[in-house]
């Protein structure tokens, strides 16, 4: 299982890097990807008694105009590092909210965190840091890089703040769709 896993992770590498990944755009609501994400990972968390929760945003937020199934990789990426780097007890929130002319995706996790002279590789095709390898032995290092692969052919941004043995948020942004664009 793991070896097809890592064949499937080399043939979107391989499809990002030709050029070649399509892309099916569709106008979207971010907090309801969110919401049907999370429920991927409900029963991880409960077994792992990490407390996952999604911050919604107090009014709905603007539509986006993106590949609902490339956004739900990113975010499930994100959602599956932190509680694979959280300790169980932990906390992993996630959060949306509309700044400026993005939507900003945040997820926050009080994990293993990334050592400082190893933030700069974190997006770098095969990088893992050498906590996260030691806690997590079969991971390939190619999540992130497919993730912000897929954040800049949005036309968004993607990040992190980390500090080791504290924990770490990763975010991204995708650009708000324009009222002209939404009918």
């Amino acid at each position: 299982e793991r070896a097809i896993n890592l064949i499937n992770k080399m043939l979107v590498v391989t499809r990002i890097e030709s050029g070649k990944m399509e892309y099916d755009l569709a106008f979207i609501h971010v907090e309801d990807l969110i919401d049907s994400a999370l429920l991927d990972f409900t029963g991880y968390a409960r077994t792992h008694t990490i407390t996952l929760a999604f911050e919604k945003p107090n009014e709905r937020l603007p539509y986006i105009h993106v590949d609902p199934e490339k956004i739900r990789a990113v975010i499930s990426n994100l959602v599956e590092n932190a509680l694979s780097y959280t300790a169980d007890g932990g906390v992993v929130t996630l959060s949306a909210t509309a700044e400026h002319n993005f939507i900003k995706i945040s997820v926050k996790d009080n994990g293993i965190g990334i050592p400082a002279h190893q933030q700069t590789g974190i997006f770098h095709k095969f990088f893992r840091a050498d906590n996260a390898a030691k806690v997590k032995t079969d991971g390939s290092g190619l999540g992130l890089f497919v993730a912000k692969s897929i954040v800049d052919t949005h036309g968004g941004d993607i990040g992190f703040e980390s500090k080791e043995h504290v924990g770490s948020t990763f975010y991204f942004t995708v650009p708000i769709a324009s009222d002209t664009q939404v009918v």
